[in-house]
């Protein structure tokens, strides 16, 4: 995985998280939100990145990329083994849907 995948997955993780719990405390840490610069409005972090984050999910369907295949892996922690088991798809289709997924969020991002 590239730095620039690694990142993705991070802010994916981030946002996915952000979907399910809101802002709260935790999220309230400056050092934890990504793109966040101290004194800019916590409300305008959380909308950025889950605009990005929603971009990201329709471009997954646009592509034929499994959005839900990805969170299970970067969210829930799923091995990409055991997904590939439960959905008795090929050895190695999960990783590369994976690896898909998070090229496309660096590319819809601008990042190289």
């Amino acid at each position: 995985m590239t730095s620039s995948q690694q990142d993705a997955a991070c802010q994916i993780a981030s946002a996915f998280e952000m979907l399910g719990k809101g802002l709260g405390y935790a999220q309230s840490n400056w050092q934890r939100i990504p793109g966040c610069r101290g004194a800019e409005n916590v409300s305008e972090a959380h909308a950025r990145m889950i605009n990005a984050y929603t971009l990201w999910a329709r471009e997954c369907a646009r592509e034929k990329i499994s959005h839900a295949m990805i969170v299970d892996v970067l969210c829930y922690g799923f091995s990409c083994k055991m997904i590939d088991c439960d959905r008795r798809i090929r050895n190695g289709a999960t990783r590369e849907n994976l690896m898909k997924g998070l090229t496309l969020y660096c590319r819809l991002q601008g990042w190289r």
